[in-house]
């Protein structure tokens, strides 16, 4: 049988890889190809790229600023088990699609509607630190109202810094925080967050439902994103609202469905990054 493919599963609309050479590009026209070392301006999306330039993707690409090349990830070789990664310097970093102060506007989002209740989210990561000052950020998708958004980071809790993911609904003024209740480490961890389209979410790492947490509510709301390009926003290494909470790390991979996949298919995505890894 042919390998694995995160495309075998339907309803895949993110897919960021920065071990494939092939998406990864250190100019805006996506000509020049980036080398060890040098900076990433701009990493295609998979979910787009190999589905024939599907509109259910969150866009075409990510890109830098254009501008500061010094606000770029750094495209690094030999990773966990060989393979390469963007390194974000915790700083400035940053890959976004949308207008913001300082970049320029891809204007590549589609008109993708995620459903806050049914999403399915795989991360392969490693922090460069073990405690935090300051809340410190993966991603976020951020709807038309900056106030609608998902959000993947790391909690500044004393004592406890952890993963968490959080949801917000700008109509109700609802937040779903999940804590993975793990405290942070310097070792490269792939995280599931499962949104199950009841009554509540489940946040693991590396695969162990029993090292996880199955806490907060799977809030029914949508977010949009219609491209307006000022306030959607799909960004990778901070928080788009106030480009701040920079992320201080390797990104391997990242992997997002709009769906609530079911436990076999959660099972096949992460034993693809399991094997892929080493982990």
């Amino acid at each position: 049988a042919p390998p694995f493919s995160p495309t075998d599963i339907n309803a895949l609309v993110g897919w960021w890889d920065f071990t494939d050479i092939r998406t990864l590009w250190r100019d805006e026209s996506g000509t020049a190809v980036t080398t060890d070392g040098n900076n990433i301006a701009q990493i295609d999306n998979k979910a787009y790229t190999l589905q024939g330039g599907s509109l259910n993707a969150i866009g075409t690409y990510l890109r830098g600023s254009l501008v500061d090349t010094t606000k770029n990830p750094l495209y690094k070789t030999n990773g966990q088990n060989g393979h390469s990664y963007g390194q974000f310097d915790g700083s400035n970093d940053y890959l976004l699609a949308s207008n913001v102060t300082g970049s320029v506007a891809t204007d590549k989002l589609s008109n993708t509607t995620l459903n806050g209740s049914a999403m399915t989210v795989f991360v392969v990561v490693k922090s460069d630190v073990t405690s935090i000052t300051g809340d410190m950020s993966l991603f976020k998708i951020q709807g038309t109202s900056t106030n609608d958004n998902f959000h993947l980071y790391m909690n500044d809790t004393p004592g406890t810094d952890s993963w968490e993911w959080n949801t917000q609904d700008d109509t109700a003024r609802t937040n779903t925080t999940i804590n993975s209740g793990q405290s942070i480490t310097n070792e490269a961890e792939y995280w599931t967050v499962e949104l199950d389209s009841s009554s509540s979410s489940s946040f693991y790492r590396n695969g162990d439902t029993s090292d996880g947490v199955t806490n907060g509510n799977a809030d029914n709301f949508n977010i949009d994103l219609s491209v307006d390009n000022t306030t959607v926003a799909m960004i990778l290494g901070t928080n788009k609202t106030t480009l701040g909470q920079f992320f201080d790390g390797n990104i391997h991979e990242v992997i997002i469905y709009s769906a609530a996949l079911t436990d076999d298919h959660i099972s096949q995505v992460e034993d693809y990054l399991s094997d892929k890894y080493n982990l």
